[in-house]
This record gives structure tokens, sequence and C-alpha cells, in this order.
């Protein structure tokens, strides 16, 4: 007989589980992606939620939006990159408070389309080189349709983490 049992998944029991993986990584001489992966899906399931959303969508992902595609339809792309996020965690070393703090600085997630999402991973995550503009859903809408904010409306994603976090 197979037992269910509800999610009792949460952020504190995510970095409990991310200290402890770190000390058996550094412990053992297993192949460094077994711990990658586990991680980043741990990871990117624990910041699925909106406190994890930068407020940022691509012109894409507010074309959809605005043509009646719901969120859910849209990609979550997280704009740090989780496999990056989660060499730098196994590599550094960081206390607890210090974890909590480099997750919630950079595992947010801007709203992209699907196609964005892949021409972001080929770009490396830089918006930039991927020619992918990202603003808020009522800054796409105060610039009108087909115009880009302006330099001051235009919100840059690598220096979000400076901005846009302050609520933790």
């Amino acid at each position: 007989m197979a037992i269910k049992r509800k999610s009792g998944k949460t952020f504190e029991g995510l970095i409990d589980y991310i200290m402890v993986q770190i000390k058996v990584y550094k412990e053992y001489n297993h192949p460094i992606e077994f711990y990658t992966d586990a991680l980043r899906n741990n990871i990117f399931y624990q910041t699925k939620s909106k406190e994890f959303h930068t407020g940022l969508y691509s012109e894409g992902a507010f074309n959809e939006r605005k043509s009646g595609t719901p969120n859910n339809k849209l990609c979550q792309e997280h704009w740090y990159g989780l496999k990056r996020l989660t060499d730098e965690i196994l590599n550094g070393s960081y206390s607890k408070d210090a974890l909590v703090k480099l997750i919630k600085e950079k595992a947010g997630w801007n709203y992209t389309t699907s196609e964005e999402n892949v021409q972001l991973k080929n770009a490396k995550q830089s918006y930039e080189k991927a020619g992918i503009k990202l603003n808020t859903y009522n800054g796409w809408i105060n610039t009108g349709d087909g115009e880009y904010p302006k330099p001051t409306e235009l919100i840059n994603a690598n220096t979000l983490i400076k901005s846009k976090h302050k609520f933790w």
C-alpha cells in the first residue's frame, strides 16, 4: 500500500537540504552533476512562487499576456540561471544566512515566451545578446504598442538584485 503525503517542502527545508548536500559533496568524491541537478531542480520548484517574480516581462511575454495568454502559459525564466547558481553554491563557502540571501537574490525569474527562453539559454542568459528587453507590465502599457521603454524606464535584469528584492 502506497502512502500518500502532502508535500511539506518549505524554503527553510530547502536551505537545510542544500547545506547537507554541500557537506556531502565536499566530503565525498561524487561527480558534481549529481548535486547540481538535484539542487537546481529543488531550487526551481521552491522559487516558482510570486515572491520570486522580478515583476518583469519580456516584450514577447507582454504581447502574449495582452492577447489573453494566462501567466501560467508563459515561461518563468530565471534571469541568473539555476545551473550557474548551483555551481556557485557548491563551489562556494556559505553560511546558512548567506545561502538564503544568495538564493533570494539570484533565483528570481522574469516572464518570457518559450522561444525567448531558448534564445536566452543559447546566449548564456544574456538578455542583451539575445535582444530581449524587459519592463514591468505597466511599463510596457505606458510606452505604447511597438515602442521600447525610455532608458530610465527599462530595468536591467543584471542589476535587479540591487533594486527589486528589497522586500526580503
